[in-house]
This record gives structure tokens, sequence and C-alpha cells, in this order.
């Protein structure tokens, strides 16, 4: 009887130890799911998500901009007319960025640095 309790309590901490060392973004709470593994679940949204994802900073652009395009080059403010791309330059955030790529130093930087 006792080592059941015993290992009981053992499988409980391990979860426990688990959930504490998730991380979630904003709008998101740990949970374990059906298997037993940590995970984000969105407060008002149905959606799951990994632990631990590092959030990266929101590209800011000037009164011109007229769209912001994420492709494999970087992040861009963009203008476009009529359907077509008349200009591209980057964040206007860079310091932000230049802040987070030194504290993530593991995320690799694009062409466009953001």
């Amino acid at each position: 009887m006792n080592l059941g309790i015993i290992f009981l309590t053992v499988i409980s901490l391990a979860f426990a130890d688990e959930l504490s060392d998730c991380k979630c973004l904003e709008g998101y709470r740990p949970q374990l799911d059906e298997d037993g593994h940590a995970m984000c679940y969105g407060i008002h949204v149905k959606a799951f998500a990994p632990c631990n994802l590092i959030k990266k900073p929101r590209c800011q652009c000037g009164p011109e901009v007229t769209g912001i395009l994420n492709d494999a080059s970087g992040v861009w403010c963009v203008k476009y007319n009529r359907g077509s791309q008349v200009k591209r330059w980057r964040c206007e955030n860079r310091e932000e960025w230049e802040t987070f790529f030194s504290q993530h130093p593991n995320i690799q930087r694009t062409n466009g640095r953001n």
C-alpha cells in the first residue's frame, strides 16, 4: 500500500515539475495534454502551442505603410499600390529587434536582419 502511495506521489511531482517548466505566451496557460505532456492552451481561443515559445517583437512602421511582409528574407514594412509592391524597408523599431537578437543569439537573422 505504501509503495502505491509513493509511486503516485513521484508521478504527480514529475507532472507538476513539467508544468512549472512550461512558460506560455500571453493569452495561453500551461496544461497537461491527454498524454501527460505540458502544452500551452489558449484561454479565449481554441488553440494550443508548445511551451517556451519565444515571442518576436512586432514590426512597427510609419504612416506610409500599407502592409507588413514576413518572408524568408525577414520582416519588412511595405507599401503597395494596386497590388504591386512599391517600397520595402526595415521595421522602424530596430533597437527592439537588436535587443531581441542579443538576448536570443540562437535565432538566426535573415537578410532583412529582423
